[in-house]
């Protein structure tokens, strides 16, 4: 296991997969796969809103 991945979850890491999902979404709709796309694209900004959500919650800490 990476000693990395033992730690508590940053942002940036969440940052990445939100970008990983986008790119997947792009590709979904580029080869027609709209379920996919859809599902990708959803989870993607599902994922940026919390991420701004937690940062603004510690901001405020």
């Amino acid at each position: 296991m990476n000693v990395d991945a033992c730690g508590p979850v940053t942002p940036a890491e969440v940052l990445a997969v939100v970008q990983e999902l986008e790119g997947l979404s792009a590709r979904a709709a580029e080869h027609g796969q709209q379920m996919f796309h859809f599902v990708l694209s959803m989870g993607a900004e599902s994922l940026a809103d919390n991420l701004q959500v937690a940062g603004d919650l510690e901001h405020d800490e």
